[in-house]
């Protein structure tokens, strides 16, 4: 639990900064692709602008462009949760409340930023809080468990709930594909393939600065988490928190694609459900 409470405070300061298709033009016929679930809205592709890069399970590609789905999880107050008796779990909790109608209004505060300083001062205000809530929250766990009443692990303060959002995003003239893992398969004889000093080499290329190994268009299947590397845009918009997502059609350039890397086999990568 604690692992995920991690994870869910991690994606939260994400969320600030990661934060339809028929907007934005045509569907593109990609792959393997499906319609697609969670459309990023054009907020979304402007506050992409700042990001170097995303990590997400891929839904499509094909030669000019990807569709890439976030993961992004948050915090919901658990109604079911029964604390445990005593004064000091009743405070710990009090605080975790007002730790998490303060995280609420910051990022509005965030979301609405004006400019990049602005935007960079107010998250880290919102990490400082998102780690004051973690540290309040292992307190109640830690009270839970002197108190042999945390067996239920649904007995939680607060529960994570995963929102997706799908970019889809072009490709640099020049993009480059990449691989962190090397496949395992047979030969002729079914034997497993054995790779060898020299034919790793040979896979990693003749650039040492890369990443990983050489890969293909091919390789970029729906299902395989991929990190990708982003090229900023070259005039960052100015977004009115206000502003209805209709008035701002055509008006967001998106970064663009340098570099896929591919993290993992297909086999090992489950595609995130949806809600």
């Amino acid at each position: 639990m604690k692992r995920l409470l991690a994870l869910g405070i991690v994606a939260l300061a994400s969320l600030a900064l990661l934060c339809t298709e028929d907007a934005f033009g045509q569907k593109k016929d990609k792959k393997g692709a499906k319609s697609t679930q969670f459309p990023a809205e054009p907020k979304d592709y402007a506050a992409l602008q700042s990001a170097k890069e995303i990590t997400g399970s891929v839904q499509g590609a094909d030669g000019k462009s990807i569709t890439v789905r976030i993961d992004v999880p948050r915090y919901e107050k658990n109604p079911n949760f029964k604390p445990p008796t005593g004064g000091n779990n009743n405070n710990a909790m009090q605080q975790v409340n007002q730790y998490s109608n303060r995280i609420a209004q910051l990022q509005q505060q965030v979301a609405a930023a004006k400019t990049p300083q602005q935007r960079n001062d107010r998250l880290r205000n919102l990490q400082r809080e998102q780690n004051a809530m973690q540290q309040a929250i292992a307190r109640i766990q830690q009270q839970q468990a002197k108190a042999a009443n945390n067996t239920n692990p649904n007995n939680q303060p607060f529960k994570v709930v995963n929102d997706y959002k799908d970019f889809d995003l072009d490709f640099t003239d020049k993009v480059i594909v990449r691989k962190m893992f090397l496949e395992t398969g047979y030969d002729d004889k079914g034997n497993l393939i054995e790779y060898t000093k020299d034919k790793i080499a040979k896979l990693r290329g003749d650039d040492p600065k890369l990443p990983g190994y050489i890969a293909k268009f091919d390789d970029i299947q729906p299902g395989v988490i991929a990190k990708l590397m982003l090229a900023p845009v070259k005039n960052t918009t100015k977004v009115d928190p206000k502003a209805k997502d209709d008035d701002l059609v055509g008006t967001v350039e998106r970064p663009t694609v340098r570099m896929v890397i591919l993290l993992a086999e297909k086999g090992n990568t489950p595609t995130p459900k949806g809600k």
